[in-house]
């Protein structure tokens, strides 16, 4: 029969269910090769580079979308200023309208 004599010493010997998790991830980061994190390190500059590229060249693309925004609003301001021109000179002169 086992006794708590005994349980003490197989502690003192062996992981218990409770330090299990830590030793084995301990064991993991004293085997863990230098060439992971020398990976995982490009890895992550690489794509912080490709993500800042993305936003630059999306910053350009809303950028782009604005200045035609506004061109638009501009040229639909001519329009209405010309219709309305139009259409008070038809009034005047009696003319049809030239389309409706």
């Amino acid at each position: 029969m086992i006794t708590d004599t005994d349980i003490k010493k197989m502690k003192k010997v062996f992981t218990t269910k409770d330090e299990l998790p830590r030793s084995i991830r301990e064991e993991f980061e004293a085997q863990k090769p230098e060439w992971v994190r020398v990976i995982t390190e490009n890895v992550t500059k690489a794509l912080g580079d490709k993500i800042d590229l993305m936003y630059l060249k999306l910053d350009k693309f809303i950028g782009d979308i604005k200045d035609k925004r506004e061109v638009q609003e501009i040229h639909q301001g001519d329009h209405d200023r010309m219709n309305t021109r139009l259409e008070r000179l038809e009034k005047k002169t009696s003319l049809p309208p030239l389309v409706d």
